[in-house]
Formats: structure tokens, C-alpha cells, sequence
């Protein structure tokens, strides 16, 4: 049996700069990769790509005190098929191993747990 992998789970704050977006200002960005060497960017899914397909905004910082960067990333494609039958990870493709579901990320089964029982722990 294999250890466990956990989400890095990095957090920022995308504070105002002139090159910032209105609509990420104030955004509380969260690593989703798996815990990773501190030379590796960290990425958190930053909303809904403009263009057509398969793709997402992705922030990439390196550390607090950085300023993220946004871009508009592939998702991680996991089988090939038909459109209606391909399925992704959750993240971008070329992103360092594991896929999503192999990543163990205790703060977000406690979220989906408290929102299955209605409850919203963030007010």
C-alpha cells in the first residue's frame, strides 16, 4: 500500500495591481495541486475559459508574497473518445503527477460533508 498524497493547498489573496483583473481583486486563490517542491509554481482554478473546448483559467503563483498570474490552461485529458464521453481531471493538463482524484484534500471533503448537510460553515 502506497502513502497517501495530500493537496498542497497554498493560499493567497490576489490583492490589487495595476495588471490585476477587477474580477479576481480579493480573490482567495487555494493550491490544487498535490504537495509539491517549493520551486514548482502553485495553480488554483481561477474560472471559466473565454474560448471554446476543453479549457480553464488557471492562477499560478510562487509563493505569498508573489503576485499570480492568470492564464488560460488545457484541462488534463484522462481518456480519449467521443466528446460527449471523454473525461478530465479536475486539473490542467501538464500538471505535475497525480491526477485530482488521487490527491487526498481533507479540507474539501469537510466542505462537501458540512454542504451535503446543509450547512454553511462560511457565514
Amino acid at each position: 500500500m502506497t502513502d497517501p498524497v495530500f493537496v498542497c493547498g497554498a493560499r493567497i489573496t490576489v490583492l490589487a495591481h495595476p495588471t490585476a483583473p477587477r474580477e479576481v481583486i480579493g480573490m482567495k486563490l487555494r493550491c490544487r495541486c498535490a504537495e509539491h517542491p517549493a520551486t514548482t509554481p502553485h495553480h488554483d482554478f481561477a474560472g471559466e475559459a473565454e474560448r471554446p473546448g476543453p479549457f480553464a483559467v488557471w492562477a499560478r503563483w510562487r509563493d505569498e508574497t508573489s503576485r499570480p498570474v492568470l492564464g488560460e490552461l488545457a484541462d488534463c485529458l484522462l481518456e480519449e473518445g467521443r466528446e460527449d464521453t471523454r473525461r478530465y481531471c479536475v486539473l490542467f493538463s501538464g500538471h505535475a503527477p497525480p491526477c485530482s482524484w488521487q490527491i487526498h484534500d481533507p479540507e474539501q471533503q469537510a466542505e462537501s460533508l458540512l454542504a451535503a448537510l446543509g450547512i454553511d460553515w462560511r457565514e
